[in-house]
């Protein structure tokens, strides 16, 4: 394999990622990419400040902030691994955008390779941005010594702990691939993934509590997710970052020479019978919605992550599981583009609107028997379980604005995290304020109801405004 063809490739994966996510809704205006850049970066500051203000007594002792990021080594182990398996399944379809790179002179090992630096490259971003803020408040306080804690607690774990998930999703396809699975290999990943995670979020519990135990009576112990801290600890930051290039430059190097020859093409939709019910125009929305393969894998995991919670210390948090199945509510205004195409101008953008959404609440509550079912059996009360509910159907409002707002056209993955990224800083800033605020109970529900009202109202004006671009450009098509 050679590299230097390889990094072309993923220069040019970026050079698309510009061109085409960010030309995409309101992307296309600049003053649009300037705010939300903007915006991005106050998020940030704020929560940095926020951060700084509230954990500036906690953070004086540089033994407490190494305890920390002891913890925080803990933490980004999961959130890595949760990356992994998010862009992993976002990435499936990635032929369909890698088919402008089959004219270049590669081979499809190096085209494999390409595409498996660009996801390290998100899956890390994904990461890391959770810790920023607070990793920022320490920096500040403590300058370079803290700075070294930073990375050896957050970023080398997580930068060297992407690749070799990556290298064990490699052994597992190629292992696939000599069983004739290769059409089930992301199936069979993912699912070894996600009981991987679930396993290890039942243990960090335990982690965290024997770190604490130690740190109170002054005990020295290793522990694999604080390998980077350990040697700076013992060793210096030279010898830490030493051990990072290393690590990294093996794992990194197997990772590219074991990536798939060929990379595998996915089945991209499941049969979903109508018998005779397809003259209802709600029932052909519902299996538009359903008929999406990532939809039933996002099933799997759902059900994972319940056993996962339901059995852990916690269980009330249990239903809260259902939230992974709104993911693909960002497909669902692009999944349902054939029977927008037969309706014509007939239908009106409400009445497009509300066929979207309850179709994909109808999928959700069907998908959700399960879930409440177990709750049942678990005595979680009916309240929480409701509070799950009404989480689902907030989330299915505003995953599909972002998917009205950035329309993922032939599953393009880039397009989704963008959107995913804007809804997730616009939910966080909104509870950073609300929890700072401390506004009444009425207060809250008053604007909560207010900005889904929004979120609508936003929701029904961009399918209008998608209609009018598309017979702008059919007449000038046509002219």
């Amino acid at each position: 394999m050679r590299i230097r063809q390889t990094l072309v490739v993923t220069k040019l994966l970026a050079r698309f990622f510009w061109r085409r996510v960010l030309s995409v809704g309101i992307l296309r205006s600049r003053f649009a990419r300037f705010a939300i850049g903007a915006f991005a970066l106050l998020s940030i500051l704020g929560l940095t400040a926020i951060a700084t203000l509230y954990l500036q007594d906690l953070l004086a002792d540089i033994a407490i902030v190494q305890l920390i990021f002891q913890f925080a080594s803990v933490s980004v182990a999961f959130w890595t691994i949760v990356a992994f398996i998010f862009v992993k399944i976002l990435f499936m379809k990635s032929h369909e955008f890698l088919r402008l790179t089959f004219q270049l002179p590669i081979t499809n090992h190096e085209r494999s390779a390409a595409m498996l630096l660009y996801e390290m490259t998100f899956a890390s971003a994904v990461a890391l941005v959770l810790f920023i803020p607070v990793s920022l408040a320490v920096i500040i306080q403590h300058g370079f010594p803290a700075l070294m804690l930073v990375l050896g607690g957050v970023v080398f774990p997580a930068l060297t702990l992407y690749p070799f998930l990556a290298l064990t999703y490699n052994a597992i396809f190629r292992l696939a691939e000599m069983l004739r699975m290769v059409r089930l290999s992301q199936l069979i990943a993912s699912a070894i993934f996600a009981v991987a995670v679930f396993f290890y979020n039942s243990q960090t519990t335990a982690i965290i509590s024997q770190m604490s135990d130690d740190y109170l009576s002054e005990r020295e112990a290793f522990y694999p997710t604080a390998t980077y801290i350990t040697v700076l600890d013992k060793f210096g930051p030279l010898a830490m970052m030493a051990l990072f290039l290393a690590c990294a430059a093996v794992l990194v190097t197997l990772a590219l020479w074991s990536a798939p020859r060929v990379p595998p093409i996915i089945r991209q939709f499941v049969k979903f019978p109508l018998v005779g019910f397809a003259r209802y125009r709600v029932v052909a929305f519902v299996a538009a919605v359903a008929r999406r393969w990532e939809l039933w894998l996002a099933a799997i995991i759902t059900s994972l992550f319940f056993l996962s919670l339901v059995t852990s210390d916690s269980p009330a948090q249990a239903p809260f599981a259902l939230l992974i199945l709104l993911v693909q509510s960002i497909y669902a205004y692009v999944g349902v583009a054939p029977l927008r195409r037969l309706a014509g101008p007939r239908t009106t953008a409400w009445e497009e609107y509300l066929l979207i959404v309850s179709s994909q609440l109808l999928v959700l509550f069907l998908l959700a028997l399960p879930v409440i079912l177990g709750s049942q059996i678990a005595q979680i009360p009916l309240a929480t379980i409701g509070w799950a509910l009404l989480a689902c159907v907030s989330s299915v409002l505003s995953a599909t604005l972002i998917g009205i707002i950035f329309p993922p056209e032939k599953d393009n993955p880039f397009t989704v995290l963008v959107g995913l990224g804007a809804l997730f800083a616009v939910v966080g800033i909104f509870s950073v304020m609300v929890g700072v605020l401390r506004l009444p109970t009425a207060a809250t529900i008053a604007i909560l109801v207010g900005a889904h009202g929004m979120v609508v109202a936003y929701g029904v004006t961009g399918i209008q405004s998608l209609r009018r671009k598309a017979r702008y450009e059919a007449s000038n098509g046509g002219s």
